[in-house]
């Protein structure tokens, strides 16, 4: 009887460790599959950051010229004022 413990001991045994190898290879693949996740997410953030950069560019230089555009017509409202007060 002990012998036929002593192997049932074994088997169970055993058995944690190969499903505990088989566990760490999907861990693995799981953690390798997420660093490649991350990385892309991370390409795609610098990407972004960019087109942000880039697009806040394009805003300030819009924004200067509405502000010269604004002033075009102030001058030439007054020039029209002046020149139909005449």
């Amino acid at each position: 009887m002990t012998r036929h413990l002593r192997f049932s001991i074994v088997v169970f045994v055993a058995g944690l460790i190969v499903s505990g190898c088989v566990s760490t290879g999907k861990f693995k693949k799981m953690e390798e599959g997420k660093n490649q996740e991350i990385a892309a997410l991370k390409q795609e953030k610098t990407t972004l950051q960019q087109q942000k950069g880039e697009l806040e560019s394009q805003k300030t230089t819009l924004e200067n010229d509405i502000a010269a555009l604004r002033n075009w017509c102030r001058a030439s409202r007054r020039k029209l004022k002046r020149a139909s007060s005449r």
